[in-house]
This record gives C-alpha cells, structure tokens and sequence, in this order.
C-alpha cells in the first residue's frame, strides 16, 4: 500500500498518552483458546466439516514465498515469508481505556499484535467491535524514534521481523501480508489485556486501518464473522506477545494445548497456553514423562521457530528426507512450527515418497477425489461420525526428529494420531492432511499436526516440547 493516506492517519492518530497502571507481578498465567469453529466461538459454525476449502486454500497460500536455501549454513532471508494468515485458533484480548474485546487468532510465525481499527480506510467484515483509539485514554502513536520502529530495513530486527515499517509526518506505519491477506496501519501502544487475567501497559500493537481478507475487504453482510478480529503474535521478535510478557517477570517459555474442533467435553471443548514455566495442573501432563525433547533450529533471533525433521515413518516403514531430496542426501530439512494453518507441508519430492508410502498402506479403502478439490490421496471412510478419525483402518504415522547426541545426529520420535494426519473434507471422505511445496529443504508443521499435544516452547533451552495429552480437559 503507497501511503497516500498518511496524513489523514496521523491527524486521526495522533493525541496525548495517559500513563498506565502498574504491570500484572504473575510468574505464570493460564488462558482459554478457542478454535474458531468450535461450539463456543459460532453457533452455528460456518461449516458442518472441519475445514471448508476456504481454510484448506489459505493454507497453500501462507506459503507463496517458498523458495529454497541456497546455502542452509549461510542464509539471507527466510524463503517462506511470515503471515497473518486466516487464524484458526482464538484468544480472548482487550484494548485500551476502557477496553475493547475482541478475538484474535495465536500465531507463532507473526511478531506483531494487531487489529482492525477505526478510522478505517479499508477493513474487512468482523463479529466484534473495531477499535477506536480516539476513544482510549491509554493510547499513543509509535514515534519514529522508538526502538520498536524499524524505519531502517536494513537493521537485523527489521530483516527477520514479520514487519515492514516505514516513517512518516513522525509517525510509525507498519505493513504485513501473506498471499493475498494484508493488514496495514500504524503502530501504537495501548494497555493490551489478556482474557481479562493479565494486564500489559504499553504495549506495541498494530492498528490496521487498509486490511484485505482472501484478497477482498468483505464488508457484505452475507459474509460470515467467525473470522478473527486481528491475530496475537508469538513468534520470538520484540514486537510479539512473548516478548511483551517477558519484561514483566514472566519466563519466555510459553505452552499450548491445541483442542480439535467440534470438541463437547467437560470445559466445552477450550484449548489452553500457558505463559511462563508452571505446569498446566492437570496431572496427565504435567510431568515430563514420555516427552520429546526437540532442540529449535533459529535463523536469527528473530525468526520464527523451526526444527530439524530427519523423516516420517508410515506404519513401520521409514521416509527419510535425505534419501528422497532433490538437493541431494547433505541437506537438512527445517520444519517451521505454524499454529496458524491446518495442513503439514514437506518439500515436494519427500511428500510424493510419504504419500506413495500412505498409498501402499491403505489399498484396504476406496481411492476417491476430494470433494473440496485441494487434498490428495484421499479415501472413502463413510461409517465415521462427525470429524473422528481414530476408527478409521489408517497407517499409523511418526514424526522423527533429528537430535544431536555424542557429536551425531540420531532421531527422536513421536507418534501421531489418525486425526492429526488424515482430515476428512466430507462426512464419508478423508484425506491425507499433507501437501507439497516447491521448497527443497523448509516446510511447514501446521496446527491438526499439533493438536492433543501440549508444545512446549522453552526459550532458555532453545527446545522444543511434545507430549500427548487430552487437550480438551487440561
């Protein structure tokens, strides 16, 4: 977006600062995530099956930006660029003085805290409120001067921000997009609320005011809202939630739960995260046994958070990544973790070889299209009920990571569930939730992947967590 409307912004954005209350002293906090097609977020949800096309479409275009490596020990820049994206899992923030409540969607491949905002020059249809911030008593605009505006791109923060950032009549304007999903705008700071347990005065948030949704702004009323209202970033940059709750005495290392959609249970389905190193209580988990200890793998410290996958077994039999790439057997594979998109993407040639492996295991069922025209292979398993997948006759998939042990390399495991490799696209239809990209050595380890596991970030290890647990009842 050229900046045509800067000063239009900064005479609407531009007002005195009101002095916050004093930050939150907790060590630790708990909140609730809420999967956007749960029973709790939209009644009725936008689709019967879990996720329509549009969700599984967003998912191919979060990666547009894939390219390879050149030099894995040497690179220049991220070759999937970091994204919005739709959002599929939601918590609970409020803005400002008083506050605005709106959900917006966790994403570990974002650093910025943003929402929609008025005056809006563009913005796209949302359930809640946009946020006015003429109307907070708490609000400023971001100076230029600020160590948190970058308006020199070629500083390290900047390269390996998910942030553009650009100076303006002495305010600081931001710019992000993924594929055809932008939101631009200023930055501002503002007491940021969490779920109404945990206040943070201060702190950097974007204010979109020219924001595009599936390359539109979707403002008609036959549009439905179960869309987040902004996303959380919690990627590892300065600018994100993480960082933020850092400065005030709560450790880096964040969890979370991720719950499946659809989930009726005890607490109505809601996923957690957890801030800071307490355990979440629930005895199930909150012991380190049978966890799998992942070390991350950082292009700088303000990428996003990636691992080493040394291969995928498929009931039993093992794909290597270093016998089937296309770059040859001395490339690694860097997984980047994504809570923001549905579907696990791998290097093309490594994806035909784990799907050629699926195939050979599942001549038992009936090779069928995918009614939603994105996903491959996929099969008949009419009998099912609703999204569960574990009576589905599928091959059992591992996951093996690659660690470091006595100056080599050997691969930890974990098991996967049928429901966090399979997604059914109909009621009688499921397909393997894995696709290609044109990467040779980077993909992406979305959220079915992830869900009924508690991840682990701990930032002073550097590690990676996994342990499987009931996400539904933590």
């Amino acid at each position: 977006m050229s900046y045509l409307i800067t000063s239009v912004l900064v005479t609407a954005f531009l007002f005195s600062l009101s002095i916050a209350t004093s930050p939150s002293s907790k060590t630790s906090f708990t909140l609730d995530l809420i999967h956007k097609h749960s029973i709790i977020h939209s009644s009725p949800p936008w689709t019967p099956y879990y996720p329509s096309r549009s969700s599984l479409q967003r998912s191919f275009d979060r990666i547009n930006g894939v390219s390879a490596f050149p030099d894995e020990l040497a690179p220049k820049a991220d070759p999937i660029e970091l994204s919005l994206g739709d959002g599929d899992y939601l918590m609970k923030v409020s803005i400002g003085t008083p506050p605005t409540h709106i959900y917006a969607s966790i994403e570990t491949r974002s650093d910025l805290i943003w929402t929609q905002c008025e005056p809006c020059v563009m913005c796209f249809r949302q359930h809640d409120p946009y946020f006015r911030p003429n109307n907070s008593s708490t609000y400023a605009p971001l100076p230029c001067d600020s160590p948190t505006c970058y308006p020199n791109l070629n500083t390290s923060a900047a390269a390996f921000s998910s942030l553009a950032t650009t100076c303006s009549d002495g305010a600081c304007f931001y710019f992000q997009r993924e594929g055809s999903f932008l939101t631009d705008g200023l930055l501002g700071t503002d007491n940021v609320t969490l779920a109404d347990v945990v206040n943070l005065p201060g702190a950097t948030f974007g204010c979109g005011v020219f924001n595009a949704y599936g390359g539109a702004n979707y403002t008609d009323d036959n549009v439905p809202t179960t869309r987040p209202s902004g996303s959380v970033g919690l990627g590892p940059g300065p600018n994100s939630l993480v960082s933020k709750v850092h400065e005030y005495s709560v450790t880096e290392t964040f969890a979370y739960c991720l719950t499946p959609p659809f989930v009726n249970s005890n607490n109505n389905g809601a996923g957690k995260i957890r801030f800071g190193r307490n355990d979440f209580t629930n005895d199930t988990v909150s012991d380190h046994s049978n966890t799998t200890f992942v070390p991350m793998s950082f292009l700088d410290p303000y990428s996003d958070y990636r691992f080493i996958l040394h291969g995928i077994g498929v009931g039993g039999e093992m794909v290597e990544f270093s016998k089937v790439s296309s770059s040859g057997r001395g490339v690694k594979l860097y997984m980047i973790m994504d809570t923001g998109t549905p579907l696990t993407f791998l290097p093309s040639a490594f994806y035909d070889a784990v799907a050629a492996k699926v195939e050979n295991q599942t001549k038992h069922l009936d090779k069928v299209e995918d009614p939603l025209g994105v996903l491959e292979p996929c099969y008949d398993v009419r009998g099912g009920v609703g999204n569960e997948l574990a009576d589905v006759d599928v091959p059992e998939m591992t996951v093996h990571f690659e660690l470091p042990g006595n100056g080599q390399s050997a691969p930890g495991t974990l098991k996967l569930r049928p429901d966090n490799t399979f997604i059914k696209t109909s009621e009688d239809v499921a397909c393997l939730a894995f696709a290609p990209t044109m990467s040779e050595n980077t993909g992406v380890y979305g959220n079915l992947a992830q869900m009924n596991f508690l991840v682990t970030y701990d930032m002073d290890m550097e590690q990676l967590w996994f342990k499987e647990a009931d996400c539904s009842r933590i």
